[in-house]
């Protein structure tokens, strides 16, 4: 067992994240546990909201004599950092640097948080010199280190894509197309935008295709309560509260293609997993996607609910195992096959694809 040097006793970090059940959040935290374990460190995850205030996050610190803190979303972890007794990393989300970053109080927030950090980490070069520019005066390059997100997929093999949606939903068609799009349901991540485009392709060309979100609801109850009414009423728009992990990666797998609609990402790991899995993607055309993404190579841009539509429509199913290839099959196998050989979609030093 790892221990500290000084006092012999063993290493304890605490991974602080904001959780919620289902949520990639914790699917990320549960991995940095992982990692930890193999290497002899205990790791505590907790959520800001866990401690009611900082008597009783200090307790806890002092409890379990927590040796590190790796804090994951500066903004949502700061009121817990600022003046924090404990060394700390910051793990930087897509909103602490594209939406937070905007408030004037999140920002100052973040600015005592990222100042007394002892690392920072961005899991891509364009969050890094974000980060750089926004506090270009209060940090260094050498604070920011620059890592990319661990990722491993194994999909379900007890998971039926079609027969749960079909036993879910009623549905009457034989083989549903599945366009996924898994995200929590928040403003940020627009799983709005493309839902009346798609409803009106399934209603006038194509009914066997349907879009299916996927994802928890989060605070913002205004929102949800306006996603569900617009959803449940739109014929070709399918939504589930959530899926295991496992089941997920299995629907993704089974998917035509997996759409992300977001209006800010740091780097999405479900578009990374669905690479991984060999499912096409097509991603809203910014900044985190387009880092992600090779336009035409290992994966497909878009702009518009019109575009996203011409996009989808080319991702026909892809079998890894159908050697039946014709001219519209080529160029969406030749593109999932570049995204799963690439190597900067390597995000683990075990990243192995555990399916069939």
């Amino acid at each position: 067992m790892a221990s500290d040097p000084e006092t012999n006793a063993p290493l304890a970090v605490l991974i602080l994240s904001p959780l919620r059940s289902l949520s990639g959040n914790l699917v990320t935290a549960e991995r940095i546990r992982k990692q930890l374990r193999g290497r002899r460190i205990f790791g505590f995850i907790k959520d800001p909201i866990d401690f009611q205030n900082l008597d009783d996050f200090y307790s806890f610190l002092d409890l379990y004599q927590v040796a590190a803190i790796l804090a994951v979303h500066a903004y949502h972890c700061g009121r817990l950092l600022q003046d924090c007794p404990v060394p700390y990393a910051v793990v930087f989300g897509g909103t602490d640097l594209n939406v937070n970053s905007r408030n004037a109080d999140h920002l100052m927030m973040m600015t005592d948080v990222v100042i007394n950090a002892s690392v920072l980490v961005a899991f891509t070069e364009s969050m890094a010199k974000h980060a750089l520019t926004l506090w270009a005066d209060d940090i260094s390059e050498e604070k920011m280190q620059i890592i990319s997100p661990g990722i491993g997929v194994m999909p379900s093999t007890s998971f039926s894509s079609s027969f749960h949606l079909k036993h879910l939903f009623s549905l009457d068609c034989e083989e549903p197309e599945i366009y996924t799009l898994a995200s929590a349901i928040r403003p940020v991540k627009d799983p709005l935008f493309l839902v009346q485009a798609f409803s009106g392709w399934h209603c006038a060309e194509n009914s066997k295709a349907y879009l299916v979100i996927v994802g928890p609801p989060l605070k913002d109850e205004a929102y949800y309560s306006s996603f569900q009414d617009i959803t449940l009423r739109l014929p070709g728009v399918l939504y589930i509260p959530g899926l295991p992990q496992g089941d997920l990666q299995a629907l993704i797998r089974d998917s035509s293609a997996l759409i992300n609609s977001s209006l800010s990402e740091g780097l999405s790991v479900t578009l990374l997993e669905a690479m991984a899995l060999g499912t096409p993607v097509v991603a809203r055309s910014i900044a985190g996607n387009r880092a992600a993404i090779v336009h035409y190579e290992t994966g497909l841009l878009y702009d518009t609910p019109q575009v996203l539509k011409r996009r989808a429509d080319r991702c026909i199913p892809v079998h890894r195992n159908d050697s039946r290839l014709d001219f519209n099959t080529v160029e969406p196998f030749l593109m999932v096959t570049s995204a799963r050989r690439s190597p900067p979609y390597c995000h683990s030093p075990k990243c192995t694809y555990f399916g069939t």
